[in-house]
């Protein structure tokens, strides 16, 4: 499972490595499952539908392709 997450310019202040440890425990209490990679997005660059949906599928070809528009903490 990659857990791909969009970031607004707000996200400077995030503490990544918090967010990384935090996504995946949520998602096994909630659903049972294993967590294998998380991906931080810039914002609005997740492939999405005209009525605002994911894109799933574009969004894996992308990931595999190493084509998706990461987000880099910037240093503090």
């Amino acid at each position: 499972l990659i857990v791909a997450q969009e970031v607004d310019r707000a996200g400077r202040k995030l503490d990544v490595a918090e967010i990384q440890k935090q996504i995946p425990k949520a998602v096994a209490r909630e659903f049972q499952i294993y967590v294998d990679e998380i991906v931080l997005l810039r914002n609005g660059t997740l492939p999405r539908t005209s009525s605002g949906n994911v894109r799933r599928h574009e969004t894996r070809t992308r990931f595999l392709d190493g084509k998706l528009a990461l987000w880099i903490p910037k240093p503090r």
